[in-house]
């Protein structure tokens, strides 16, 4: 068993030895039904299943420590490969897209138990990197390589009353914690080279097929979920940070609600600047608030809209890949994006945000019609769309390969206000299939086109002969062995991991290669700019805005009402 940090110290001495042992005599006990209960179709408590089947005395006191033992077990988990994907980050200087100061402060709030939201003095730094350093020097792992550091965390492994869960088993982990009564809940879930891995107090909810859980207090993740990072989905599992929430709600719209209402639309030093803020505007004119007290008293109502967003965000994720992508499409892009980011990845977004119903089920902006319309909240939905709006505009930030997702997103939504500026919900729902369609269509092609290129090419190998793309592939797929020689990978996986070395050693051996793909990319995005213009904006819009979605964008929203005028 891994020693487990609770609230302050590891457990050592008589009592991790007691633990362990109380662990051992437990797992002989329970271990063969816990499987069973876990197996089972139906969600059966252990308490109901004991006092149905057996003659045991004080079956609460049984249940209680099972559930810690559990929820101990987990944590000592999740805690020890958060510390081992820190070494890693630390040794290899591979922060991830999040770069160094996100992922430490991150990562060293709730080592110490800070709130979120709470800034981190410098001796605090130093005592989060104590904390590492202990734990670390307890498990061996100060000395080994980064290599060895990752070669660990890939593929994670959870133990618990000798039950094994691999990183994909996140469902039968969280339903055996449900039948033993805990309130603690754990996420995992692939993300690129790193599994993220969430545990902590949650609520959950089945949506469907989904185990939704909301994450009210998050007592260890790995490095890599950093402070951005709202929801994650893996299979049929959705954690949604309540924490990660709160901390966009006092950073974001807490500031934002101090600025005088009279001076919205005139912060920024530009358009964009002042677009964002009279965006902002609109989301407080939904809720009434017009000072911070009123908007700490809807704060419950304000983030629970949030949620929402999030959580049809998520779902509507899984129906992309499901139902309109097949899993090679899936792979290429993820192994292009792994090199860089670029309108592929954003345009995976944009498909997400505009998923119609499919079986039964729908993507964020599908709901907000549906609360519109179907419901017929106007004003619930206009909340749900300004907020969304305001999460959507990137200009006024540094984050800027998300800027083509905003083109994008918000060419469309403009072609959606009436002449006196307000949104026009039944529009929205007339062009949403449409929208998605046209925008799956250049997706698709987009890839087809790469694909094309790839299969034509010649590569070199490590000698720097020449090869065509089918000996290229046999090169990689021997590789792949290889690296996966012994464990049990699914076709996806395999697909995945194809795919992220075949470009890995494209990039390093014929890096003309991605030059060229890199090319196709933005041709085709120059393409999807005018098009959306034209779609969009109309016929005099084209010719006056070519390909310049930026300016197109700016124009529309200020023509729309969201830049306020001195005139």
């Amino acid at each position: 068993m891994l020693p487990v940090y609770l609230r302050g110290g590891i457990i050592m001495g008589k009592n991790e030895t007691s633990i362990i042992e109380v662990e051992k005599k437990y797992s002989q006990k329970f271990s063969k039904i816990l499987q069973k209960l876990v197996e089972s179709e139906k969600l059966i408590l252990l308490s109901e299943y004991l006092e149905k089947k057996s003659e045991l005395k004080n079956i609460p006191k049984i249940i209680d420590d099972l559930g810690m033992l559990a929820e101990h077990s987990i944590y000592g988990y999740v805690q020890y490969y958060a510390i081992v994907q820190y070494l890693y980050m630390k040794k290899s200087n591979n922060w991830s897209d999040a770069g160094q100061d996100r992922v430490k402060n991150s990562f060293f709030s709730v080592l110490l138990e800070k709130q979120a939201n709470e800034d981190l003095s410098y001796s605090e730094f130093e005592l989060g990197e104590a904390r590492i350093a202990e734990t670390a020097n307890f498990h061996d792992l100060i000395n080994k390589s980064d290599s060895e550091l990752l070669e660990i965390i890939k593929n994670p492994v959870i133990r618990v009353f000798d039950m094994q869960f691999s990183f994909t088993e996140t469902e039968q982990l969280n339903k055996l914690l449900q039948i033993l009564g805990s309130n603690r809940r754990v996420m995992m879930g692939s993300s690129g080279e790193f599994v993220t891995m969430i545990y902590g107090v949650a609520s959950s909810n089945k949506y469907h097929t989904y185990d939704i859980h909301q994450f009210y207090k998050e007592e260890m993740r790995t490095p890599n979920a950093v402070s951005y990072i709202v929801a994650v989905i893996d299979q049929n599992q959705i954690a949604i940070r309540r924490e990660v929430c709160e901390y966009i709600f006092y950073k974001k719209w807490v500031p934002a609600v101090k600025i005088d209402s009279f001076m919205y639309g005139f912060m920024g030093n530009d358009l964009e600047n002042k677009v964002s803020d009279a965006i902002k505007k609109k989301v407080f004119d939904c809720f009434s608030v017009e000072k911070e007290s009123d908007l700490v008293s809807v704060k419950e109502d304000f983030i629970s809209r949030m949620v929402e967003n999030f959580s049809y965000h998520e779902i509507s994720h899984d129906l992309l890949e499901d139902f309109n992508l097949n899993e090679e499409e899936i792979a290429i892009v993820n192994a292009i994006s792994s090199i860089e980011e670029n309108v592929l990845t954003v345009m995976n977004e944009v498909l997400t945000e505009w998923m119609p119903t499919t079986m039964h089920l729908k993507g964020p902006l599908q709901n907000i019609v549906d609360v519109a319309i179907k419901r017929n909240d106007i004003e619930a939905a206009k909340k749900l769309l300004y907020i969304y709006m305001s999460d959507g505009w990137f200009l006024d930030t540094d984050t800027e390969f998300m800027y083509p997702y905003t083109y994008i997103m918000f060419s469309a939504f403009i072609s959606c206000f009436d002449d006196e500026n307000n949104f026009d919900f039944v529009e929205l729902h007339g062009q949403l299939k449409q929208v998605f369609d046209f925008f799956l269509d250049w997706f698709r092609n987009t890839i087809s086109e790469i694909l094309v290129l790839v299969k034509q090419a010649t590569y070199k190998d490590t000698k720097g002969s020449l090869l065509s793309y089918s000996e290229f592939s046999e090169k990689i797929k021997m590789i792949n062995y290889l690296l996966c020689y012994g464990k049990e990978n699914t076709d996806k996986q395999q697909l995945n991991n194809f795919w992220l070395n075949f470009f890995a050693q494209v990039n390093s051996l014929s890096p003309e290669i991605i030059k060229n793909i890199g090319m196709i990319v933005t041709a085709r995005s120059k393409l999807l700019y005018r098009d959306c213009i034209l779609r969009f904006g109309g016929k005099e819009a084209s010719q006056k805005y070519g390909e310049d979605i930026r300016t197109f964008v700016l124009d529309g929203m200020t023509d729309c009402g969201f830049c306020v005028s001195l005139d």
